[in-house]
């Protein structure tokens, strides 16, 4: 009687315990995964945010640039015009 009682426990526990632990253990695993995907995402929403700053900072570079050369240019026709 005792061997079929652990028999039972041990049937019990093969067939409706342990997938329910290997459920729970899925559920948690896809769990640490969508967090891990929304971690991922917010990240590459950060790097996109600066890589649009260091695009603005790189166009005002050039913008920079651009106008010393404009200003350059004007200072040398000024000098061009009152020294000769």
């Amino acid at each position: 009687m005792y061997h079929c009682l652990v028999l039972l426990v041990l049937w019990h526990f093969m067939y409706f315990l342990l997938p329910l632990k290997a459920r729970e253990r899925a559920e948690l695993l896809w769990q640490e995964e969508a967090q891990l995907r929304e971690q991922e995402q917010q990240r590459l929403r950060e790097m996109e945010l600066l890589h649009q700053e260091l695009e603005a900072l790189l166009e005002a570079e050039r913008q920079a640039k651009h106008d010393e050369e404009i200003v350059r240019s004007m200072q040398a026709k000024y000098s061009n015009l009152v020294y000769s």
